[in-house]
């Protein structure tokens, strides 16, 4: 498989009108408890265009352990990936594709000190660089563990 995703963090991610904006991005260190962000786009080469992947994005602990969220079921996020060739582009010039603009609140279950990655598997297959890694920060003054 040769599509490329591309994940970063950031402190806030949104999509409009086919574009990306990412706002802080690039952080691998959150504060327990703040909002933060996740985008992943990909770039899909013409030969892959118009054709169906299955995604799934999950959020692991520092074990490789799925994280669970509050109602005791894994964080999974799966989503069909289909890019179509847009009439008049470049035949053979790879297309990019936003996968996921996620927006995450203070409720989080996250601990503080702590490592988690968000891993991304299409068709079933994860390789090396499909995944982005952070830490978490101490509580502030006044904040509860989720």
């Amino acid at each position: 498989m040769t599509i490329t995703p591309i994940m970063t963090l950031a402190d806030y991610v949104v999509v409009a009108e086919g574009k990306l904006y990412l706002s802080g991005a690039c952080i691998d260190r959150i504060p327990a408890g703040c909002p933060f962000g996740l985008a992943i786009w990909c770039s899909v080469p013409w030969t892959d265009s118009n054709h169906q992947y299955n995604t799934v994005l999950r959020l692991v602990d520092a074990d490789g352990a799925p994280l669970n969220q509050p109602d005791g079921t894994p964080f999974e996020v799966a989503r069909p990936l289909e890019v179509g060739r847009p009439p008049g582009y470049p035949a053979g010039a790879p297309l990019a594709v936003v996968l996921h603009a996620i927006n995450f609140g203070p409720g989080m279950p996250l601990a503080p000190n702590s490592r988690y990655e968000f891993t991304l598997e299409i068709d079933g297959e994860h390789q090396p660089g499909w995944s982005v890694g952070f830490n978490t920060g101490p509580l502030m003054f006044g904040q509860q563990a989720a």
